[in-house]
């Protein structure tokens, strides 16, 4: 049972309702890649996965062109993306958060494969609808090295049809490179996340925009559910 502000648990049943209707989402040819960057000169201990959370949430609400060099966009690909290349901005203290929304298509249910190629020298969490995936707090830096697993955050799960939602949160003090992300499905070759893939059919954009924001709000009543 919800507690609490009861026009706010309203709020959340209305939110509820409506990311339970994407499943019905008309179909389009596009998935949502988010790439979000924010000034960080400093950060907790990141002790837990969930402090590279709590620390990206602290973040969020400022203006990520004040000052300029941070920005909030859209990627066409998850290939190379870097505070430097993708926002013009600095290559120092930076904090990153990238999401991406995708649509698990019906025959295309079973287990999915993922891995993250960063630079985060702070290290960084990867997350799938919301459950942790993986977790280093060590200074990851791929170099463009598929082969370096140990520089990379993986995970996999047993995925039905619907849609999901992908979020990397890491940091770097210095020095900002590219990052990328890829996935598999079954006996499938890893591809590159992109606005084309996963395979057709896929949400509208709008409707993978409200799954994306509304993973938050789930992860609050998650929270208060267990007080």
């Amino acid at each position: 049972m919800l507690c609490g502000n009861p026009a706010s648990n309203g709020r959340v049943r209305i939110l509820i309702a409506a990311l339970l209707s994407l499943g019905v989402a008309q179909s389009a040819s596009a998935a949502l890649i988010t790439y979000e960057t924010r000034p960080s000169l400093s950060g907790p201990p990141f002790l837990a996965a969930s402090d590279y959370v709590d620390h990206w949430n602290s973040l969020v609400t400022t203006d990520p062109t004040a000052p300029a060099g941070y920005c909030d966009t859209t990627l066409g690909a998850w290939t190379n993306a870097s505070n430097q290349s993708t926002c013009g901005g600095s290559a120092f203290d930076v904090f990153f958060h990238t999401s991406v929304a995708f649509y698990v298509a019906p025959g295309d249910d079973g287990l999915w494969e993922f891995r993250i190629a960063p630079d985060y020298g702070l290290g960084g969490a990867l997350y799938l609808d919301g459950a942790l995936l993986d977790f280093d707090n060590s200074d990851l830096w791929w170099s463009g090295n598929w082969g370096a697993a140990s520089e990379l955050l993986t995970g996999s799960a047993l995925l039905a049809s619907g849609n999901h939602l992908l979020e990397t949160f890491g940091g770097e003090f210095c020095c900002d490179g590219p990052t990328a992300g890829q996935f598999k499905f079954s006996d499938n070759e890893f591809e590159y996340f992109s606005a084309d893939n996963p395979a057709d059919p896929v949400p509208e954009p709008s409707s993978l925009a409200l799954f994306a924001l509304g993973l938050p709000a789930l992860r609050s009543v998650r929270r208060r559910m267990r007080r």
